[in-house]
C-alpha cells in the first residue's frame, strides 16, 4: 500500500484547480435560515444582499466540486488517493481545516462580497502517510485571492470505533472547561436531521454519512454525522467578525444529528477559543480559535 500511496502523492501534487463561480445571495440565504434554527437568540443573523460582506465560514458555500467520480463512501473522488482509477481507500473523515482572511474583515480594501465572482485556485501541498500507508493525511488548500482555506481529510480502511464509555464521565469535559478559563458558556438548539441534510444540499456535499441512515449504521455509527464545516461555521457565528484574520478549527469526535451541543468560549487579547461538547458536558465535538487584528477592532 505505502508504495502506491507514493506513487499517488508524486502525481496529486503536481496538479492545480481552477474553478469559478460567483458569491451568490440564494445560497447565503438559505445558511443563515439553517444557522437561526441552532444559535440562540442573542446570535440570530440578518439576510444578506448584494454588496454585504460575504460572513465568515460561508466559503464553504461557493466553487464546489464537481460530484463527477464518485466514492464508494458518496463523496467526490477528484482529490482522493486513487490508482488506476481505483480508491486506496474505503473511507475518509474531515479532521481540522483553516481560514486566512487576509483583510477581508479588517480595514483593508480586500475582501469578498455577495454578488461578486469568485476564482478559487486548489492544490493539495501535504500529503502525510501514516501507519506505513494504512491511512493518509491530506491537506488542500483553496485560493481565493481575498481568503484562503485548508482543510484536512484522512483516508483510511479502518471502520469508525466509537469511544468506550467511562463511569462517571458526564461533565468532565465541562467541569476542565470551566476551570480553565471557558467562563462563558453558549447553548445551542438542537442539530435536527433535516438542518444537516440541507446543509449538504447547500454544499453539493452528498457524503453518505451525512444522508443515508442505513449506510452510517453499516459503518458502525449510531446516527448521521453533522458535517466538520458544519460546525466550524457555526462557532464562526459566535466570534465577531470585525478584525477577524485567522480561524483554526479541529474536530475531535463525531456530532450525532439530535444532538444539543454547548459551547464554551475563552476570550483572550488577540484571540477566541472555542470548545463545542455534547448536552452532558462529556465529549468534545471541535475546537475553534479565531485570530484578531486588534487595531482593527478598537
Amino acid at each position: 500500500m505505502s508504495s502506491l500511496v507514493r506513487h499517488w502523492t508524486k502525481a496529486i501534487k503536481a496538479k492545480s484547480w481552477r474553478s469559478a463561480d460567483n458569491a451568490s445571495l440564494g445560497p447565503a440565504n438559505h445558511l443563515i435560515n439553517l444557522l437561526n434554527q441552532v444559535l440562540p437568540a442573542g446570535f440570530f443573523k440578518k439576510q444578506l444582499t448584494f454588496g454585504d460582506k460575504v460572513p465568515p465560514g460561508f466559503q464553504f458555500l461557493y466553487n464546489l466540486q464537481n460530484n463527477i467520480v464518485m466514492g464508494r463512501d458518496g463523496y467526490d473522488d477528484f482529490q482522493a488517493p486513487m490508482v488506476k482509477n481505483k480508491e486506496l481507500f474505503r473511507r475518509r473523515m474531515w479532521v481540522q481545516g483553516k481560514y486566512d482572511f487576509g483583510t477581508a474583515y479588517t480595514n483593508g480594501e480586500e475582501t469578498q462580497k455577495i454578488g461578486q465572482e469568485l476564482w478559487c485556485n486548489e492544490t493539495i501541498p501535504t500529503v502525510r502517510s501514516l501507519n506505513e500507508g494504512e491511512s493518509v493525511f491530506v491537506t488542500i488548500e483553496r485560493d481565493f485571492g481575498a481568503v484562503k482555506e485548508f482543510r484536512s481529510l484522512v483516508y483510511t480502511n479502518k471502520q469508525y470505533e466509537l469511544p468506550l464509555s467511562s463511569g462517571g464521565s458526564e461533565g468532565k469535559e465541562s467541569e476542565w472547561l470551566s476551570s480553565n478559563g471557558y467562563n462563558e458558556v453558549i447553548g445551542l438548539n438542537e442539530l435536527h436531521r433535516m438542518n444537516v441534510i440541507k446543509y449538504s444540499f447547500l454544499t453539493y456535499n452528498v457524503h453518505k454519512i451525512h444522508l443515508d441512515q442505513a449506510y452510517a449504521e453499516l459503518e458502525g455509527l449510531p446516527d448521521l454525522i453533522v458535517q466538520g464545516p458544519y460546525l466550524a461555521t457555526i462557532l464562526l457565528q459566535l466570534c465577531p467578525p470585525k478584525g477577524l484574520v485567522g480561524f483554526n478549527y479541529k474536530n475531535v469526535q463525531p456530532c450525532f444529528v439530535g444532538e444539543v451541543p454547548m459551547v464554551y468560549i475563552k476570550r483572550e487579547d488577540k484571540e477566541i477559543k472555542l470548545v463545542m461538547v455534547d448536552g452532558s458536558g462529556s465529549k468534545r465535538i471541535i475546537e475553534g480559535v479565531a485570530s484578531y487584528d486588534k487595531s482593527t477592532t478598537e
